[in-house]
């Protein structure tokens, strides 16, 4: 399995309050990682009476042969703990919503993680949704600073086109001493 990153591209949805009048994805992607310091000039944000209201990016994309899981990380503060804030993916069709408890007050890296078993073209469409939640008998406001996700993946291999017993020849050393790069064909195949 490899990991790697891919940061927000576009805006699907903008329904929180941005920190300039550039496109919402802009203002959260700082291409920095978890535990690093995004800074927080730039922002988008939720408070009360934006319940429900919607953050949705597309983010860029990787070559995979398959993707394991996908956690969304993001550097956001929070006024209470008694604040939490909803996050979906799509992936082919969205995920349920997972609820992010915040466990402090001010600015801090929380992710979700969500698991499953799908292919690049599931990639090549992902999206995040944030959600502000509801905020009966409660104060919400929560300030987006930076965000991206962490993908785990199957790596696609580059082979010589041929296998040997069903395994990949890219797989393979060598067969009976001999290199698979120097293999033109296995019984005439």
């Amino acid at each position: 399995m490899a990991t790697d990153y891919v940061d927000p591209n576009f805006t699907n949805t903008a329904q929180w309050a941005g920190s300039t009048g550039t496109p919402h994805h802009l203002q959260v992607d700082d291409a920095v990682r978890q535990p690093g310091n995004p800074g927080t000039a730039t922002y988008v944000r939720y408070q009360d009476g934006d319940e429900n209201d919607d953050e949705d990016y597309s983010f860029s994309t990787l070559t995979v042969a398959s993707v394991s899981s996908v956690r969304v990380w993001f550097y956001i503060a929070t006024r209470t703990i008694t604040e939490d804030c909803w996050i979906r993916i799509y992936m082919g069709g969205w995920t349920g919503q997972l609820r992010l408890d915040f466990t402090q007050t001010g600015v801090k890296w929380y992710s979700l993680l969500f698991s499953g078993t799908w292919t690049q073209a599931d990639l090549n469409g992902l999206r995040v949704e944030y959600a502000a939640p509801p905020s009966i008998g409660k104060t919400n406001n929560g300030t987006l600073y930076c965000t991206y996700c962490e993908i785990t993946y199957v790596a696609v291999v580059l082979g010589y086109g041929h296998d040997y017993m069903g395994v990949p020849a890219a797989n393979i050393g060598s067969v009976m001493g001999v290199p698979t790069a120097n293999i033109a064909s296995i019984n005439g195949v």
